[in-house]
């Protein structure tokens, strides 16, 4: 097979958007293993902050126009003429099968979704395949239907456990090609929740990293060792349980230097509540950086910590990527029994798990860490050693063509 010719599409909310370092790179390895992409954004927003690797890949990308723009016009007239069936199937399937709040969103993202697939139409389309179950699945099963290709997804967390009905979800599952999960967790879920009659099309891809990008850190003795976080500010992290743990750990009169780096609606709060408690001096919250500079952060840390917890709307982590990156980087990492989080840190051997909500027993982890200096490597380096053996990205990314050539190969036998 020649992957020069045959294009892979990657259908996105937003290309620049720096939350999606994982789809960046999945992306970008394809590339170097010498398919050609079309990456699909459904959105063109600024940002602050564009990844070295974005920029290689910027050559890939196609932008959809702004819905009711002459282009966009044009490709919807396109469709509806030359193959009406196939339009108005995924019309009235995408616009009247919705709840009515998404209706005017739904509409937007279909006009965008047909001009994408009008961009492409000449293009020989070997595979489209999406990340996050919502709309960039719905895109990829738009343009799937209107140039008959086949379509895939990856299903991550909020998508899986909130956004997605059980019907659109068990719809999905039924037109993709083949599905993928992050977790044998995230796998079972998805089928009790969409009752589907194809659980042999869902399959597990553990997130992985590249793990040249996260050399070895050095193991150095400090007064204050360093215990970070990477989170966004949201109910989901558990950040307030981490407050709470660190307000303990500071009454014990514990030395310790707390960082928590992100963005989020609950910044505020945060900052309030560290007021309260007194923190000001031991733990600092610091606005969301570039990838090369978290990276660094990884390096000058010696423990790092994610204390997820389920929200109040069923929102939950599925496999934190910042686990993975840290553990990479022979990190000790202290998270909680959910979902996903036991498949990747084994408690006791690769990081520490505590019960979700428990503020007591996160401080008991972290304070025994905070004076173990040897623990700490230990764990670490067991931790390290689990993610290049099971969350290599390259390993990803080769059951990723494993299953598109098979799938294909399957098909052209067939007919």
């Amino acid at each position: 097979m020649d992957n020069q010719k045959q294009v892979i599409l990657y259908p996105v909310r937003d290309f620049l958007a720096v939350t999606t370092i994982f789809i960046l790179n999945e992306m970008w390895l394809l590339r170097r293993r010498g398919w050609f992409l079309r990456i699909l954004s459904l959105e063109r927003e600024e940002t602050r902050v564009m990844h070295a690797r974005a920029q290689e890949l910027e050559g890939c990308v196609l932008y959809a126009g702004r819905p009711f723009a002459p282009a966009v016009l044009k490709a919807q007239i396109y469709f509806l003429l030359k193959f009406p069936d196939r339009y108005i199937r995924l019309f009235f399937y995408v616009f009247f099968f919705r709840f009515f709040p998404y209706h005017l969103s739904e509409l937007r993202l279909f006009m965008k979704a047909v001009h994408l697939a009008w961009c492409v139409r000449d293009q020989e389309v070997l595979h489209i395949h999406a990340h996050f179950a919502g709309g960039n699945t719905t895109c990829a099963m738009i343009i799937a239907g209107l140039l008959k290709k086949d379509f895939s997804f990856i299903a991550h967390a909020i998508d899986l456990f909130v956004m997605e009905k059980a019907r659109t979800l068990r719809d999905k599952i039924r037109e993709a090609k083949f599905v993928l999960t992050v977790s044998a967790y995230h796998r079972r879920f998805m089928i009790e929740k969409t009752k589907t009659k194809y659980p042999e099309k869902i399959l597990v891809c553990k997130g992985g990293v590249l793990v040249d990008d996260f050399p070895l850190r050095t193991y150095e003795k400090r007064d204050r060792p360093v215990v970070l976080t990477v989170s966004r500010f949201v109910e989901k992290k558990g950040l307030f349980h981490l407050l709470e743990a660190y307000k303990i750990l500071q009454e014990e009169q514990e030395r310790f230097q707390g960082l928590i780096i992100g963005q989020g609606p609950l910044a505020a709060l945060l900052e309030e509540r560290l007021k309260e408690y007194g923190l000001d001096e031991s733990v600092r919250l610091l606005s969301f950086q570039g990838q090369e500079e978290i990276r660094d952060h990884y390096k000058e840390a010696d423990v790092f910590v994610l204390p997820c917890i389920r929200a109040a709307n069923g929102d939950q982590d599925g496999m934190p990527y910042v686990l993975v990156e840290a553990m990479a980087c022979g990190l000790p990492v202290v998270s909680t029994y959910l979902s996903g989080i036991p498949e990747l840190v084994r408690d006791g051997e690769t990081g520490f798990l505590v019960e979700p909500g428990d503020s007591r027993a996160l401080a008991r982890v972290l304070r025994t860490l905070l004076r173990d200096d040897a623990l700490r490597k230990k764990v670490g380096l067991a931790a390290r050693e689990h993610i290049l053996k099971k969350h290599d990205l390259n390993r990803n990314i080769e059951l990723l063509e494993s299953l598109i050539r098979t799938r294909r190969a399957q098909e052209t036998a067939s007919s």
